[in-house]
């Protein structure tokens, strides 16, 4: 199937049991209503797209049903720049614990993949024995505005693993949320990605959840949240001037703490916003230490609460002496 500029093919359900590709160039867009995959056998969408050549797919749901290899959302020879992959309120599913995805290429080729939601929220889910779901490859967007600009959420359940100098962005006015852990131990890859969150979009890590040890950015007015629980940042943490860390308290009895691996502060290049979101639980009352890793009382370093949507038992905020971001509940 050749799909030319300017066109537009939109399919019903496709069970693709054979053959390694669901078209073999797309320079316009195509549409699925649901996508699964059985069988054996690298798949990909693409085979021969070319550089410099942008593609369009968008699927309501896919479900990986394969007994062995990957699934790439990308190209078997030279990638595109830029491929948009939309994904719908049926998300990205498993079917059997055998089905991976590959987010990227498994060319050496540098291209760009973007995954965007198409109309609403959607989930990309985890394998029932919670093995490794997907793999990141090369540079990887999650721009969170739907196809129409409004915000949506991305809920990643995913177990992850990654291959040498990949990336991860997240852009939008929306959230990435991510559940689940990178696969980091008893023969999971040792690459990691970096991670990058652009403004004005929020990355959110549920309780110990990670995206891998490599290094993660905030970018000035973007959004980091934690949610109740510790949350460890092994490749480092940069907090550029006008960041926002938030603060979700959606256990009481749990305060939502970011952590360093011992003797590692963030670097914190100047003023950092604290937001506590309006439907946090109201933990007990007294001071809260947000922070473990010190670095807040850094010399140019200012540390201040968003009051505007904060709940009401949220007082203020200040840097204790070991450095550290502490908030006084009401």
């Amino acid at each position: 199937l050749y799909v030319g500029t300017g066109a537009k093919v939109d399919v019903g359900d496709i069970l693709l049991n054979a053959g390694g590709r669901l078209s073999y160039l797309n320079y316009g867009e195509m549409a699925v209503t649901n996508l699964t995959m059985t069988g054996k056998g690298d798949r990909h969408l693409t085979y021969n797209q070319g550089t410099g050549y942008s593609s369009v797919f968008k699927f309501n749901s896919v479900t990986n049903s394969m007994t062995g290899n990957w699934f790439y959302l990308g190209n078997a020879e030279k990638v595109n720049s830029n491929s948009v992959f939309y994904f719908g309120e049926g998300g990205v599913n498993f079917s059997g614990n055998a089905a991976t995805y590959c987010f990227g290429s498994n060319q050496k080729y540098d291209g760009l993949v973007i995954i965007r939601p198409w109309y609403g929220d959607f989930t990309i889910a985890k394998r029932d024995d919670d093995g490794v779901c997907v793999r990141f490859n090369h540079k990887v967007e999650f721009n969170t505005n739907d196809e129409s600009g409004v915000p949506r959420t991305i809920i990643w359940e995913a177990k992850t693993i990654s291959n040498r100098g990949s990336s991860v962005a997240v852009t939008g006015n929306g959230t990435l949320l991510v559940n689940n852990t990178h696969f980091i131990e008893g023969g999971g890859s040792s690459y990691y990605p970096s991670v990058t969150v652009m403004a004005p979009a929020t990355l959110a890590f549920g309780k110990g959840a990670n995206l891998g040890k490599g290094a993660v950015t905030v970018e000035k007015d973007a959004t980091m949240e934690v949610l109740s629980g510790i949350n460890k940042f092994d490749g480092g943490l940069t907090l550029n001037d006008g960041a926002t860390l938030s603060f979700n308290f959606t256990e009481r009895a749990v305060t939502p703490q970011i952590a360093l691996p011992e003797g590692e502060t963030p670097a914190v290049n100047g003023a950092v916003k604290v937001k506590i979101p309006a439907d946090s639980k109201w933990p007990t009352g007294g001071k809260k230490i947000l922070t473990t890793c010190g670095g807040f009382n850094a010399e140019g370093v200012t540390v201040s609460l968003i009051t505007e949507g904060a709940p009401k038992w949220a007082k203020n905020v200040d840097v204790n002496a070991d450095g550290n971001i502490v908030l006084d509940v009401k």
